[in-house]
Order: C-alpha cells, then sequence, then structure tokens
C-alpha cells in the first residue's frame, strides 16, 4: 500500500512539474520544436510509411484553406520538407488522410465543403487518380448519414484488415453527430454506416479520429470553435466495435488552450504511434493569433495513456519531442542566434532575430511589402556551402538574392533567385563561398502584397548530398501546378522552357562579384500613388448626372437606373444618393489593387438615416471570400463600415450610422495591418488577409451585384496604392473640416 501511495505521489507531482513546465515556456524561445512546421498549416493527419514520416495538411493562412496540395516528409520528425501531390482539379484541399492498404496501395481521403473524395496511388505521395474514376467523383457527398454534414474524413484500420471511414462538422445540434462507414472490399462504398451522436460523443463539432489500444476503440474529435480558445480535444470510448456505441471518456478535454493563451486553441489532431510511444499532431492559432485564426500551426506532443486505460490531458509544450531516431540533419545551423540587422521590422512580434532563432513559432516580418534585406554576422569567417530559407508562405514564389561578404563591406553573389517563379520549404541555395557576413535581399514574389517574411534562415558548412541526387524540395508556384519538379536559379532566369523546370530546386551560385551592391538602406516605401478619384467639386448644385467623371483620367462611372442629382450640404457639394442610383465603372480596378496590395481609402459621407447594409463603393465585381473591398455607411455591427466577405474580417460601428455630421472616413490597409479612421481619429485594426482578383468594373452607390443601396450624401472617393500615414490622414480631415 504504502509503494502503491508514494507512486500515485509520484505521478501527480510528475504532472504538476510538466503542467507548470509547460506554462513556463516561452513562444519564443530559441530552439523549441514546436511548431514542428515553419508556416501555416492546419488539420493534420500524421503517417509513418517505411522509414518516413508524412504529415498530411490543410494549407492554411490564404483565405480558405485553399491549394495546392502538398505534403511534408520527415526521416527524424524534426527536419520536415514540403513535396508537392497532385490533385489538381479541386479549390479546396481539407483535411487530407492517407492510408496503406493490404494490395499495397496508398489511398487519400480529402475533403471541400461538405464531400470528400478518395484518391489511389502506388507512392504515399501519389500521383494520385480518383478511385472512382471521373475526378469529380464524390465518394461521401452531404448528408450521406442522415445529420452527418459532410467533412473531414478519416481513415481506419482495424486488427482484421476492416477498413472505416469518419466524418463531420457541426455535429452539435440536436440529433446530429459524425458520420461512420464500413467500406466495402474495393473500397469505393459502404457495407454499413451509423451516426456517432453528439449524445454518445458529447459536443462532437469535427475532426474525428479513431485509435485501438488494448482492445479499447478511442473515438476522438475536437469540440468549440476552431477560430477561437475554445478549441478542445475530447473523447469517447467502446469496446464493442469501431462504429460504437461510445461513452464518454475520463479527463475530457483532454487538450485545450493553455493559461497563458501561448498555446491558443489546439485541436484537429492525429495520432503516431513508434514504438511504444504515442504523439498527439494537431494545429493551434499563431502568435500573435490572427483575426480569424486561421493561420494555423502543427505542433507534436506526447500522448499518455492511464493505467485504466483512460488518456490523460496532453501538456501543449512549446519544446516539442525533439526528434525521434537518427537525427537527418547533424550539421550545425552556423546563423543560431547570430547577430542580425534588417532594413525593417513590423514590431515586437516580428524582430529580426527571430529569423535566426531556429524557432518555427517565431517570424521575422519586415515593415513593407517592398524591397527588404536582412544580414546575419556569423562571428568569424565560416564556410558556407548551403542555406536554407523558410519563407513565411512555403506554396508561394519568393524572389530574393543572397550576398556574402568578409568584412561587410565588399560582397559578392551568393544565389540569385530575382526571377524566381517556384516555391518550397526550405528553398535551398547552394555554393562555396568563405565568409563572415551573410545579406538576404527580397524583392518580390507571387503575390502584390506578399511580404518577405521569413520563419528561418539556416547555413551550413556542407552540402546537402540528397538535393545533389536530384530530391526536391520545391512546387510550381502556380495553384493548380502542384507537382512540378522545380529548378536552380540559374535556370530559373533562362526561359528554355519545361525541361528546365524538371531539375531540382537548387540553386548553385557563389563567387561572383556582386552588381547588386547599395542595397542596404533602400526600403520598400514610396508615397502612396492616387489611383482613382470621383468628387462632387466638379459639378454645380443642381446638376443631374448620368455618368461621374474620374479625377485621373481612367474613364468616368455610368448610371445603371436613373441620373444622380447635385446638392449643396452644410456648404459642401455631395452626390445625393436615394437608394436608387447605382453607377459602374467603364475602367477596371487599377492592377496595383490585386491579391494583398496595400491601398487606402478614402470618402466623405454625410447619411443621417442610415439602413442596415449600406454601400458606398465596391471595389471589385468578385463575390468571394476575401475577395470584396466595400466601404459601407451602415447600421451592421459586423460589417457596417468595411466589408471583405470575411465575416472576421470585417468591421462595423453602428453607434457611429445614421449622424446629420459629414464623417471622414479612412480605410488603409499594408498587406497584414487593416485600419480604420474616422474624422482624423484611428478607431480599430485588424490583421487580416485579403485575396483581391482582376475586377472589370468599380462599382458605386451600391454592391457590385445590387445589394445594400446607398441613401446618403457623398462628397468625394478616393483611393490610393500604398498607405496614407496618421498624420496625412488627420490633415486631410483637418484641410477639409
Amino acid at each position: 500500500m504504502r509503494k502503491l501511495i508514494l507512486f500515485l505521489l509520484g505521478i501527480l507531482a510528475s504532472s504538476f512539474y510538466a503542467e507548470v513546465l509547460g506554462q513556463a515556456e516561452k513562444w519564443n524561445a530559441p530552439g523549441d520544436g514546436n511548431p514542428v512546421i515553419a508556416g501555416y498549416f492546419a488539420d493534420p493527419t500524421i503517417k509513418k510509411f517505411g522509414d518516413t514520416y508524412y504529415i498530411y495538411a490543410t494549407t492554411d493562412g490564404n483565405g480558405g484553406g485553399l491549394g495546392p496540395s502538398v505534403a511534408w516528409t520527415s526521416k527524424d520528425l524534426a527536419n520536415w520538407t514540403m513535396v508537392p501531390m497532385n490533385w489538381p482539379t479541386t479549390y479546396h484541399i481539407w483535411a487530407p488522410d492517407v492510408m496503406r492498404d493490404k494490395d499495397g496501395k496508398f489511398y487519400m481521403y480529402y475533403c471541400e465543403p461538405c464531400k470528400i473524395y478518395c484518391g489511389v496511388g502506388d507512392t504515399p505521395i501519389g500521383p494520385w487518380h480518383n478511385l472512382l474514376g471521373n475526378d469529380t467523383t464524390v465518394l461521401v457527398p452531404d448528408r450521406f448519414v442522415k445529420n452527418a454534414i459532410t467533412l473531414d474524413g478519416q481513415s481506419f484500420v482495424d486488427d482484421d484488415g476492416s477498413v472505416y471511414l469518419y466524418w463531420g462538422t457541426w455535429g452539435i445540434y440536436k440529433g446530429f453527430g459524425c458520420g461512420v462507414g464500413k467500406l466495402s472490399a474495393d473500397r469505393k462504398s459502404f457495407t454499413q454506416t451509423r451516426l456517432i451522436p453528439n449524445t454518445e460523443a458529447t459536443d462532437f463539432f469535427e475532426a474525428p479520429f479513431m485509435l485501438k489500444r488494448n482492445g479499447i476503440y478511442y473515438f476522438m474529435y475536437s469540440s468549440g470553435s476552431c477560430h477561437d480558445e475554445t478549441y478542445r480535444v475530447q473523447y469517447a470510448t467502446s469496446t464493442v466495435g469501431p462504429m460504437g456505441p461510445f461513452t464518454f471518456g475520463k479527463n475530457n478535454p483532454i487538450l485545450s488552450t493553455n493559461a497563458d493563451h501561448s498555446v491558443h486553441g489546439p485541436g484537429h489532431h492525429s495520432i503516431l504511434k513508434d514504438g511504444d510511444n504515442y504523439y498527439i499532431v494537431y494545429h493551434r492559432h499563431n502568435i500573435p493569433q490572427s483575426t480569424r485564426g486561421m493561420h494555423r500551426q502543427i505542433a507534436i506532443d506526447k500522448l499518455v495513456f492511464n493505467g485504466d486505460g483512460s488518456i490523460a490531458k496532453v501538456v501543449p509544450t512549446h519544446r516539442g519531442i525533439g526528434h525521434l531516431g537518427t537525427l537527418a540533419n547533424t550539421s550545425p545551423n552556423l546563423t543560431f542566434c547570430k547577430q542580425v540587422k534588417a532594413s525593417s521590422y513590423y514590431n515586437e512580434y516580428f524582430k529580426p532575430q527571430y529569423a535566426v532563432d531556429d524557432n518555427n513559432a517565431t517570424l521575422w516580418r519586415p515593415k513593407t511589402s517592398g524591397r527588404e534585406w536582412i544580414e546575419i554576422d556569423l562571428g568569424s569567417l565560416k564556410d558556407i556551402r548551403r542555406i536554407w530559407t523558410q519563407f513565411e508562405y512555403p506554396t508561394l514564389y519568393y524572389q530574393y538574392f543572397i550576398e556574402v561578404s568578409r568584412n561587410g563591406k565588399d560582397w559578392k553573389l551568393f544565389a540569385d533567385r530575382r526571377d524566381n517563379h517556384l516555391s518550397g520549404s526550405p528553398m535551398i541555395d547552394q555554393g562555396n563561398a568563405k565568409a563572415q557576413y551573410v545579406r538576404f535581399t527580397y524583392i518580390g514574389g507571387k503575390r502584390k502584397g506578399q511580404f518577405g517574411a521569413i520563419w528561418n534562415i539556416k547555413i551550413f558548412a556542407d552540402e546537402d548530398k540528397a538535393c545533389l541526387s536530384g530530391k526536391s524540395s520545391g512546387i510550381n508556384g502556380d495553384r493548380n501546378g502542384a507537382g512540378f519538379p522545380v529548378s536552380s536559379s540559374e535556370e530559373n532566369r533562362s526561359s528554355k522552357g519545361s525541361e528546365q523546370r524538371r531539375k531540382p530546386a537548387i540553386s548553385k551560385l557563389s563567387g561572383t562579384t556582386s552588381k547588386l551592391s547599395g542595397t542596404i538602406g533602400q526600403k520598400g516605401e514610396k508615397a502612396p500613388e492616387l489611383l482613382m478619384e470621383v468628387c462632387a467639386d466638379d459639378y454645380q448644385a443642381g446638376d443631374t448626372l448620368t455618368e461621374i467623371n474620374e479625377h485621373t483620367g481612367k474613364g468616368k462611372f455610368h448610371t445603371l437606373t436613373t441620373a444622380l442629382p447635385v446638392v449643396e450640404q452644410k456648404g459642401v457639394k455631395a452626390f445625393a444618393f436615394d437608394s436608387v442610383q447605382w453607377f459602374r465603372s467603364d475602367f477596371a480596378l487599377p492592377s496595383q489593387v490585386r491579391d494583398s496590395a496595400p491601398y487606402t481609402l478614402e470618402a466623405w459621407v454625410l447619411n443621417p438615416e442610415a439602413n442596415q447594409n449600406e454601400c458606398i463603393v465596391d471595389l471589385t465585381s468578385s463575390e468571394g471570400e476575401l475577395e470584396k473591398v466595400m466601404l459601407c455607411s451602415g447600421k451592421e455591427p459586423r460589417c457596417g463600415v468595411v466589408c471583405h466577405f470575411g465575416w472576421f474580417e470585417d468591421m462595423g460601428f453602428p453607434e457611429l450610422a445614421g449622424t446629420g455630421q459629414w464623417q471622414h472616413w479612412v480605410i488603409t490597409y499594408d498587406g497584414y495591418m487593416e485600419k480604420v479612421y474616422l474624422n482624423g481619429r484611428k478607431i480599430k485594426e485588424n490583421d487580416i488577409l485579403l485575396l483581391l482578383p482582376e475586377s472589370k468594373y468599380v462599382t458605386l452607390g451600391r454592391t457590385a451585384c445590387g445589394d445594400w443601396p446607398f441613401s446618403g450624401l457623398l462628397h468625394e472617393v478616393r483611393l490610393y496604392d500604398g498607405v496614407l500615414k496618421a498624420e496625412e490622414i488627420l490633415k486631410h480631415y483637418t484641410g477639409k473640416r
């Protein structure tokens, strides 16, 4: 008995110590192993095939879990490389899972809302072909099982070789839950199905995962909202079979937001069994947490079972579990915690030293999305044979060059990717140099407004033999181009065609005297250019307009309904909209405002009797999520002033709507942070990511599709291709007040 008591006290003490240690860890400690992936990925499924670990995940941080389809591979669970997979026919590639069947083939299950597809291939990364023939043929349509909304498909192979598939989302409603089906021998249909109700799996929301241990079936899942701190992992058990019935487990939730919120919204997990040990692989929100919680990152921690078969609470860590087996990359990282300086940094969350701390939670983000640089002092002369760069968005391409110097004054070119159109992580540049200083200069990328932000720069004194043998770390930068190997940086600067794109993603260039000197001190900032302006001062009070001139000479706005009167109100000329007028431009939205490019939208508005939703100007014709910029003047608390069709990214201020005074509204966006100013004063800001497409026209007085008619007075609208500073905005307000 005494031994049993001491044993139990030891367990309690260890658990307490682990919890305190977990809370005491700093998210930005150099060398920490969580997150394990340098980038925004979510919904991870981990598998081990042969001697290689694979993580299949949703590509996150792009507004909607869009492709391309990629996987991450590792030999040691610590060093991960992104590899392409082909599934080019779908827009969303959510929550992929891969299983190996007894026939030796691999089956990939992935979803888009709200259906699940199955691909079959000969390797863990494809190439994949739809199991049912046609690329668009669905394996599990929505509500295939009554009251199970189809999403997040996850396979399970029982001891007898039977294969089951689980799926579900929004299972919180009465009578709803998770769908499960036993697959037929050819895996093309189901022989049994069942709804696992939320009365068995309490608070089931989404992300089912099945695990079997010692004759117990553990049905695991996520609860709460994936957007915030309520997201968590719970489980239920069954000794009957993989389809239940299930009993809610002890210690729930087993994984949740920690005390200091540095592990925020952990969930949508999978389990890896390696030897006798179990590991939980899950996503959690980035730091600083994004507005909608859709810049998630993947972490791995230990999963422990208690003696009674229950699952112990997981202590989520920043340190991680380290590596398993033999470390794949044994060369010292010469940049680790070395001195750095940079052209700029965005704020204290994105300091330059974060690029050399070997921590995937920390990011150097420069102040602008233009040309920026970072310089590393290695402390003494070092042999430099390869440089790894892990960019913020691994599936986007970045254009850059790397220089080296012995004295910090005379520079030689080490790698030239100024014309790069290929993506990957890590991007590997190989050469042969001896230097103390290394300078990385970013000049542009796939998207407008794309920051040259970097998770890690790592420098090694030896070559990467695996890469020299032809293994690739990159993919083609286009959304539907995943699956194309990439070329070296010398080849990127040529135009020899597709044969060049079949070579490894290695740049081998060094020893060339740099002609790019003088880059230090050059920043990406420039004075914003006025792209579009309409102003009532061009007309006389009493005019009625069927056309409105655009000031910069791009064209005109033409009425789609009736003429628009010009009036004078409180000494200010104004276009008097009365919910009927609707104007469309005969020119396209300027190309400078695309993707996530910086902009400023400015307007003078008087709207005494605002309705719930009213739109003053709509910049794009798209109806897609985060593909809108609408300046509004309504009482809607969610999007009454700014609407992007993003919900979490929109902003409204109903208490400020419907006034009898002129209001000066300014919206600025620098590619990362959007700010709202009223009458010269900033009233709110959000970190957001926009995906503005090409638009053939701009709309005044309503949305592009004719909704939300405006019923107030508009004096002026201006659009700039950059960010007006706070003092300029105040000057614009006071100058016309």
